[in-house]
């Protein structure tokens, strides 16, 4: 198995520079508690539907 620790410093830089322009930026979600870019919700997240009542 590939260690994931870069052994190569020259060429990690390269990759990184490389995909530079595809990277996105992940942030932990408050509103659902998942991992996925910034602006996503652009509504307020409700966990049920909004026609049927809120159990108490």
């Amino acid at each position: 198995m590939a260690s994931l620790v870069p052994t190569q410093p020259m060429l990690h830089h390269e990759v990184e520079e490389e995909f530079s322009h595809v990277q996105l930026e992940i942030v932990h979600c408050e509103l659902c508690g998942d991992y996925h870019p910034p602006d996503l919700h652009l509504t307020r997240f409700t966990p049920y539907d909004d026609e049927e009542p809120a159990e108490a």
